[in-house]
């Protein structure tokens, strides 16, 4: 895929048709009643331009007018917001507005605009955090959307309060009885945040609600364990983990970096390393008895940050269910994608899967073109829930962009905020170059994780450091020790 256009320009036109439809209905007459409207049409026009602050300036003009038609007018600006400034803006105009919760309690029952304008309504109401918008919540558990669901969970995350322990505690139970996709994991995920407890029967958890749900409170609980209850989130089944972070989602998505530093070795101290080309090119440091021996080079390939992510989503694809959908892209200047939609790994699937992975290979001189790996991963699939994100570098634009992250996580919230994908972060550790004075870091991977820290965090996902073991060799690639112990991951999460 090509970077012709500027990214603004390509979330703008990726707002464009919502944009237009909501303009069509706008009038044109000039009377003083129309007003919210006219303003409503301006912000529209500011949103597909990219001023978001002059659009954010009309949300606050809209939400103080009194209007009887404001509060119609910030839910369909709501539902276009370019940015997360843009929204975060907007949801307090809105709930403050007469009539609101009365408002979002039809639109959720009778949604015009399919799934999306549920999630939209259940976050919003998370916000309101009455006992009255959290039994709307808690409706929303009954939904057959796990979009839908998903949300509804992590707002009454959010809540803090007793109420929703019970519901949750009915849904993992109809849960137990299916297949555990991610919806499984974030229910039990959402009690332990509000319980500090983890269990794997339902029996159990009805044991030990039963007595304490009349005067149980999930702050209070906080307080007493000053933040941590000494319980651990138990290991839930064989699902594979990808540098730590357990691949629980029956639809995932993984996108692997394949620029040209992707060459660069982790492993700095190995002899007759350079610090450009990386060992697995057999480069000679002039300087006596340091010079690459096939061993040294072998080592060296073995840690190169590109055999590194391979060696992984080898793993992770060799031990998937077969019930299970993914799919897998790489991407430097352009992106390449495995299969047009998700794939179960069965037989003929995953061997031609595990080729793939094989076959990857750095590109000489690649960019990172980070915008097009994440536009074109939430074009793919509409099942996908999770992205297993790799990358080292910071992301390039073209034409150069001065802040190339912030447009990207703008992006990435206009894509996602109706859908809640979770993305999880993989990047390197802050390696330093090899024979320089003083053994410098590198910006440019400091710059980069930063960015991946925040895209993880804006998500839900978390942010994994990869770090060399030296307990692992081309002999023994998983660290085991003379038990045939596992080695700690090389990897620090966040």
């Amino acid at each position: 895929m090509t970077t012709s256009r500027s990214l603004g320009s390509r979330i703008g036109f990726g707002l464009m048709a919502v944009v237009l439809a909501l303009l069509v209905g706008a009038p044109s007459t000039v009377e003083a009643a129309d007003s919210v409207k006219k303003l409503k049409k301006k912000a529209l026009l500011l949103i597909q331009a990219g001023e978001t602050e002059e659009a954010i300036s009309l949300v606050r003009e809209i939400g103080s007018s009194g209007d009887a038609d404001a509060l119609e007018a910030l839910f369909d600006l709501g539902l276009v917001s370019p940015s997360e400034d843009f929204y975060e803006a907007l949801v307090p105009e809105l709930i403050r507005q007469e009539g609101a919760l009365a408002f979002l309690k039809e639109h959720g029952d009778k949604p015009k605009r399919g799934f999306q304008e549920q999630v939209y309504v259940v976050n919003v109401l998370g916000r309101i955090n009455s006992d009255e918008s959290r039994a709307l919540v808690i409706g929303y558990l009954k939904e057959k959307n796990d979009f839908v669901q998903r949300e509804a969970v992590a707002t009454l995350v959010k809540s803090q309060h007793r109420d929703a322990i019970t519901p949750l505690i009915d849904l993992l139970e109809e849960l137990s009885t299916q297949r555990h996709d991610i919806l499984y994991h974030e229910v039990r995920d959402a009690l332990y945040e509000l319980t500090g407890e983890d269990y794997d029967l339902i029996e159990d958890w009805r044991n030990w609600w039963e007595p304490k749900k009349a005067t149980f409170d999930p702050k209070e609980a906080k307080k007493e364990s000053d933040g941590t209850t000494g319980v651990r989130k138990k290991r839930r089944g064989e699902e594979p983990d990808f540098f730590g972070v357990p691949v629980n989602s029956k639809n995932v998505l993984f996108v692997i970096d394949t620029s040209g530093s992707m060459n660069l070795v982790e492993k700095g101290d190995i002899p007759g390393l350079t610090g450009v080309t990386g060992g697995d090119k057999g480069q000679v440091v002039q300087k006596p008895k340091e010079r690459m021996t096939p061993e040294n080079e072998r080592l060296a390939k073995f840690w190169s940050r590109m055999e590194m992510a391979k060696r992984e989503l080898y793993k992770v694809v060799e031990r998937l269910e077969k019930d299970a959908l993914v799919n897998m892209m790489n991407f430097d200047n352009t992106t390449y994608v495995f299969n047009k939609k998700g794939a179960r790994p069965a037989g003929s699937i995953r061997k031609k899967a595990l080729k793939w992975v094989e076959a990857l290979r750095f590109r000489d001189g690649g960019a990172t073109n980070t915008a097009d790996a994440l536009r074109t991963a939430f074009e793919l699939d509409p099942k996908i829930n999770t992205i297993y994100f790799l990358s080292d570098g910071v992301p390039q634009t073209n034409p150069p962009d001065n802040d190339p992250t912030q447009p990207i996580l703008d992006m990435v919230f206009s894509l996602n905020k109706f859908r809640k994908i979770k993305i999880h972060t993989f990047g390197y550790s802050e390696v330093l170059y090899p024979y320089v004075k003083g053994k410098q870091p590198i910006p440019d991977l400091e710059a980069a994780n930063r960015f991946l820290k925040e895209l993880a965090e804006k998500t839900g996902g978390t942010f994994t450091v990869l770090r060399v073991d030296p307990k692992r060799t081309p002999d023994n690639p998983n660290g085991d020790d003379e038990k045939g112990k596992k080695s700690w991951e090389p990897a620090t999460v966040f």
